[in-house]
């Protein structure tokens, strides 16, 4: 197996993601951080190529992103360079607290395939959260992989390239492989645990965090046998003030 996952496939990332609606996780991370005091101290968690560090840079923001891929953060650091990108793994956090809003998107938690090191991940968050500080991640279900990837391999064109994939599942396991090739190029290797809803809220709350809010991500309500992606708010000793906001921020959100 490749060191780094995304060595290959880094360059090609944004193209092959570019139907992804970023701008959905930004919004609701905008109203979050707007809750929040100013000057904020943001971290995005699996940030990838930067995208989201991009969508939340601001004046009254000092943005930091991590990622396991040294490809990942080099293109991150590019697409947002007033950002401060670290190489790491999301398993051992090396932050104390620091932070007034912690993101982890497009299911990067899935991408930790051991239960102790998601433990540690969360504790991770917990100790890298300053008080009244939130944190909002999502992980996709095991209906997002048997309804959307399992099958023969399929092909993607994206304009001078084309991507191919194939996924494999171990239901014992809840181990998702997936397997990309652009053109005919050396393939990469993508490795997904699906947890339940369940395991993680309890992880939350073993952590010491307050969880806010567990809900669909296409349908804000609650998660069910059809969701395929979940979505979390939590929060480290949040004030009745804050908690308010989160509320009146969700119920906005649902309406919109």
């Amino acid at each position: 197996m490749k060191e780094d996952s995304f060595s290959t496939l880094a360059r090609y990332y944004d193209v092959i993601m570019a139907h992804v609606d970023y701008a959905r996780w930004a919004s609701v991370s905008d109203h979050l951080a707007d809750a929040l005091p100013i000057p904020l101290r943001y971290l995005d968690v699996g940030c990838g190529t930067g995208t989201m560090l991009e969508y939340m840079a601001d004046t009254d923001r000092s943005c930091f992103g991590l990622d396991l891929s040294p490809s990942m953060a080099n293109l991150a650091y590019k697409t947002c360079p007033q950002a401060h990108v670290a190489v790491g793994t999301m398993a051992q956090l090396p932050f104390t607290p620091s932070f007034h809003l912690i993101t982890c998107l497009f299911d990067s938690l899935n991408f930790v395939l051991e239960e102790d090191a998601v433990q540690s991940t969360i504790q991770g968050f917990r100790a890298s959260l300053l008080p009244g500080g939130l944190l909002y991640f999502d992980v996709v279900t095991e209906r997002m992989v048997t309804e959307h990837f399992l099958g023969p391999e399929w092909s993607e064109q994206h304009g001078p390239f084309t991507t191919s994939w194939h996924t494999k599942y171990d239901r014992e396991t809840k181990i998702a492989e997936t397997t990309v090739r652009v053109n005919s190029g050396e393939a990469d290797i993508l490795r997904e645990r699906i947890y339940p809803v369940e395991r993680l809220e309890k992880l939350l709350k073993d952590a010491g965090l307050d969880v806010m809010a567990c809900y669909d991500a296409n349908t804000w309500k609650k998660p069910g046998r059809r969701t395929v992606r979940v979505e979390f708010i939590a929060g480290l000793e949040v004030s009745p003030a804050i908690s308010r906001k989160v509320s009146s921020i969700l119920m906005q959100m649902r309406n919109s």
